[in-house]
């Protein structure tokens, strides 16, 4: 099965896709009605599948996220967003799927936990411009075979690293001074403390991450980075 989102708000669902001449649409249903430009540019559609639950996570240029049960095309919550800013990017916790985290245009990054009441669903916050992301946010990524790790990029080349219990980064690269990478994409491993950013000159920038666990809750940019990158 793959599954699509578009910027009209529309999730399809297809079967058989890796067959050219038996490619089949199983499912389209419109999961955003109502987009609401709210930044500079659109978000359009983003969303998260969670295989486990048979859920989707839905956002975009709306004020809130859609949680639809995918087998009977059915919203069984609209969670507020808790911004006037589009949602970029969704990542959430596969194994139980309750936990999930939304990147921000301008550059928050939130944490909601589906089990409360959707009106106190935002669990966590890290909105501080001074000393966390600062423009849009193009990715956000939660481990599925880490410990509540999770990595977030900016579209100015900031890239952090978080833990959900904490209201400070654990580990961070700053965005260039004057000299602003225009990332465009974010991709993390699932198991080893690897990822990779794509730019916006083409060139991608495999990255890895060594960092210990049990960070005193005071540390501020632990860790060491080392990268590697390639042109294509």
């Amino acid at each position: 099965m793959l599954m699509t989102g578009s910027s009209d708000g529309v999730i399809k669902i297809f079967r058989h896709y890796d067959k050219k001449d038996k490619v089949e649409l199983a499912s389209s249903f419109r999961a955003l009605s109502d987009l609401v430009t709210s930044d500079s540019k659109d978000a359009g559609l983003v969303f998260d599948w969670q295989q486990g639950q048979g859920r989707i996570l839905v956002a975009g240029d709306d004020r809130v996220i859609r949680v639809w049960q995918a087998g009977h095309e059915l919203c069984i919550a609209d969670i507020p967003a808790r911004s006037g800013s589009c949602i970029t990017s969704l990542t959430s916790d596969q194994v139980e799927g309750n936990v999930f985290v939304a990147g921000f245009g301008n550059g928050s990054v939130r944490a909601y936990d589906q089990r409360l009441a959707q009106r106190d669903s935002m669990v966590m916050g890290w909105v501080d411009r001074s000393r966390d992301h600062r423009s849009w946010v193009v990715g956000v990524h939660l481990q599925r075979g880490g410990t509540r790790e999770l990595i977030s990029a900016e579209s100015n080349g900031g890239i952090r690293l978080w833990d959900l219990r904490s209201p400070l980064s654990l580990a961070s690269i700053p965005s260039p001074p004057g000299r602003p990478r225009h990332l465009r994409t974010l991709s993390v491993h699932e198991h080893a403390p690897v990822f990779c950013t794509g730019n916006a000159d083409h060139t991608h920038a495999s990255e890895r991450a060594y960092y210990g666990y049990g960070f005193p809750s005071a540390s501020h940019d632990v860790g060491l980075w080392g990268c590697k990158r390639w042109a294509c």
